[in-house]
């Protein structure tokens, strides 16, 4: 193999150098042995699996590697095969590096996917242990925003309490601290309203609320007992399963392939598992999109999955306008009787954009200058309320404050992003901003902190203490803690977030500051995300082009798993 001939791929960065180098270790590993080396396909389509999990898909999908690239933003005018017959020619010239399933090589082709080997074993573990039993133990809510999802988990809660049970060990988990927290708090909310209803006098509250004050309450990591410098790295596994009777997974949208695996493996056969989220929503940041492969599952009446999946579909949280374009961008509303197919949907969106006003603001930056510099206006005086409510001694309502408006923006640098627009804002402010712990500065915490209980997400409000001194202020459900700063150590301003980070969050009013240009994070699931934070009032930024790239560009995860379900 003459490895120049991929330096136009490397140009055009369909590989990387990393993952040439890596190539080349494999392929020297083959021709110690003296067995046939890969010609350019077959070490280009090595190159393209070890390039898998660095853009969050499982497996290279051959039937649709030539519009992924490009979707990547790959430039397509190069030599190359459209048709996965040839890239299967060229992976059976070289057996010890390409194999079948069960075979001890470093990729798997299965069909027409190739996979890295660990990968394919993770994602058949996954599909077996979720249709173990036919699934009986297995539990799935979806649903968008305000829908009663977790209602519904406390429904199925309190069923096994009607049955007789006592003395169940739950765990509350998600993929952020703050989502789990905050799960905990609706659950013991909704039990509340349940309480009331005819029915609930057959039920032993005590015994209800005792099993959720009790409960785990965490992130998925913690939950596993991860630990850096342990062997193995994870407490619970298939040797040591986890001690609960439930495990509910709240924003398991979020939850990456690796950490799916890692959880079904600690689970006992005897354990209940309840998934909940939204598929619509963002996937997870690292490789894999569990939920929405098992949501597409689910939706066959013929799937062991499809009885025990409960789709939530009403909503009550959001504004009917705003509920309304949610329903657009999950591609699900028929307009004028009609269902509607994508580009119509582009379509739809922007009339349905121009149309309700009521609720929501499009401004568009290159003609709606004006609207512009009252919406900056806008943020830079809630910014300043913000820093009087702080100073005034009541951290709750600094606290309530920072939750009335929210800028919300696709990327954290360049023209219209987060860095932006706190760089905006605090310039905006004045100079008591020039230290870093002014009053009334909302952060948000950025890595994990158990021994203070604060979670990467988690987001508060500097205020004085009794004696002037500042400290952070948190929200502990309809309560208060301040935390000193000196143990702040992982913060940032969030006057603007991503809306990444904003996953799982609500606001009286949002606004959603997209890119100058389409970019490949901006897509309906990203923009679907950020409008659905609102519980109020929608305010949206960007030019209309850039408005239908995002509700035209979908997330696309390689994936065999909906195949194996």
């Amino acid at each position: 193999m003459n490895f120049t001939e991929l330096n136009p791929y490397l140009d055009a960065q369909v590989v990387s150098a990393g993952d040439v180098a890596a190539a080349k270790t494999l392929i020297a590993l083959v021709a110690r042995n003296g067995k046939p080396q890969p010609e350019l396909m077959g070490t280009l389509l090595i190159c393209l699996a070890l390039r898998t999990p660095r853009d969050r898909h499982t497996c290279v999908d051959l039937e649709q590697v030539g519009d992924w690239l490009t979707t990547e933003g790959v430039d397509a005018n190069l030599d190359w095969p459209t048709d996965s017959a040839s890239w299967l020619t060229a992976a059976k010239k070289c057996p010890l590096i390409f194999g079948r399933p069960g075979e001890p090589t470093p990729l798997i082709v299965d069909g027409t996917r190739v996979y890295l080997n660990r990968a394919y074993a993770e994602e058949g573990a996954i599909a077996a242990a979720l249709t173990r039993d036919k699934a009986q133990h297995l539990h799935i809510i979806l649903g968008g925003p305000g829908t009663g999802k977790t209602r519904e988990v406390a429904m199925k809660f309190i069923e096994r309490f009607k049955a007789g049970e006592r003395n169940i060990k739950v765990a509350l988990a998600a993929p952020t601290g703050k989502a789990a927290a905050r799960m905990r708090e609706v659950l013991l909310r909704q039990c509340d309203d349940l309480k009331k209803l005819p029915d609930g006098k057959d039920v032993d509250w005590q015994a209800v609320n005792d099993a959720i004050d009790n409960a785990f309450s965490g992130t998925v990591h913690s939950l596993l007992g991860f630990g850096p410098s342990r062997e193995p790295r994870y407490k619970y596994n298939a040797d040591n399963y986890l001690p609960f009777d439930w495990v509910v997974i709240d924003e398991a949208s979020m939850l990456p392939s690796s950490m799916m695996y890692r959880l079904v493996d600690a689970l006992n056969p005897a354990t209940a598992l309840l998934l909940v989220g939204d598929p619509d929503q963002l996937a997870s940041v690292d490789a894999g999109s569990v939920l929405g492969d098992i949501a597409k599952v689910a939706s066959h009446k013929e799937s062991i999955l499809f009885t025990q999946t409960k789709i939530m579909r009403d909503q009550w949280r959001l504004p009917p306008e705003i509920d309304g374009l949610a329903r657009l961008l999950r591609l699900e509303s028929p307009v004028d009787g009609q269902v509607l197919g994508n580009s119509q949907h582009v379509d739809a969106v922007i009339k349905y954009l121009e149309s309700h006003k009521s609720k929501i603001s499009w401004i568009k930056p290159d003609s709606d200058t004006k609207k512009l510099a009252e919406l900056q206006d806008k943020v830079v005086t809630h910014a300043r309320q913000l820093h009087a409510c702080a100073i005034s001694g009541d951290p709750q309502s600094a606290l309530s404050k920072r939750a009335e408006m929210q800028l919300l923006c696709a990327h954290r640098e360049g023209p219209n992003s987060v860095s932006f627009w706190n760089g905006f804002v605090e310039h905006k402010l004045g100079p008591y901003t020039d230290t870093r712990w002014y009053f009334g500065r909302p952060i948000m915490v950025t890595h994990n902190n158990r021994a203070i209980d604060l979670y990467n997400g988690d987001v508060g409000v500097i205020v004085p203490d009794e004696s002037g001194t500042p400290v952070g202020a948190f929200s502990d459900g309809s309560s208060f803690r301040v935390v000193p700063t000196m143990r702040l150590e992982n913060v940032e301003s969030v006057h603007a977030l991503t809306i990444h980070k904003s996953q799982g969050s609500e606001y009286d009013e949002v606004v959603v500051v997209l890119p100058n240009e389409s970019s490949r994070i901006l897509t309906r699931e990203l923009f679907y995300t950020g409008i659905t934070r609102t519980k109020n009032r929608l305010t949206i930024i960007g030019s209309e082009a850039v408005v239908r790239s995002a509700v035209s560009q979908a997330i696309r995860r390689a994936s065999g798993l909906a195949s194996r379900l």
